[in-house]
């Protein structure tokens, strides 16, 4: 990754890590004009869902997420609004993948799908290396994290760089707000 200057006491490193069980919570509510830009892969193929992103107020509603189902028929799957669906690419989870999301376009190293258009928002904070499904936060993903910009109608509102504090604590430094996000 690019070296970003960083407030004294942090340290930017390449990547944050997740096992599958930490997430860490970005504060902010998508919605149908939300776009994501990120770097990410899978560390671990265990079988099932895995989301690398996700807020959504239920099921079926306000649907913000990018995951990847592993075992049969497995894949790459986003959700947006009301509809989730499948990125045919390629590349492997387990690869350095880049990845778009732009309002209901996603891009998965270099292969793209839409969704259905819908105009919505989320009542739920997005997540990181997890789904939050009404507050629920689950189907962790095991994943390094390289970067990951967050855009709201256009204008950057998270710009997260993987970085170490000075107590040696792990997590996401937002050089936009000034905040470090650590696991939740």
């Amino acid at each position: 990754p690019t070296a970003v200057a960083l407030p004294a006491g942090y340290t930017q490193v390449e990547y944050l890590q997740s096992s599958g069980t930490q997430y860490i919570d970005t504060g902010f509510k998508p919605n149908n004009n939300s776009k994501i830009v990120t770097t990410l892969q899978f560390v671990s193929s265990s079988s099932g869902n895995k989301f690398c992103l996700g807020a959504r107020t239920s099921n079926n509603v306000g649907r913000f997420s990018l995951g990847y189902t592993f075992g049969s028929g497995g894949g790459w799957f986003f959700g947006h609004g009301a509809s989730v669906t499948t990125v045919n690419t390629t590349s492997s989870p387990t690869d350095k993948t880049s990845v778009v999301i732009d309002k209901n376009v996603c891009t998965v190293a270099g292969q793209s799908a839409t969704a259905t258009p819908s105009t919505f928002s989320t009542t739920q904070n997005l997540v990181l290396f997890a789904d939050n499904e009404g507050g629920k936060v689950g189907q962790n993903g095991a994943i390094k994290l390289y970067d990951c910009s967050i855009y709201d109608n256009g204008t950057l509102v998270r710009n997260f760089v993987p970085a170490r504090n000075s107590s040696g604590t792990l997590g996401l430094y937002d050089t936009v707000n000034g905040i470090f996000y650590t696991n939740a």
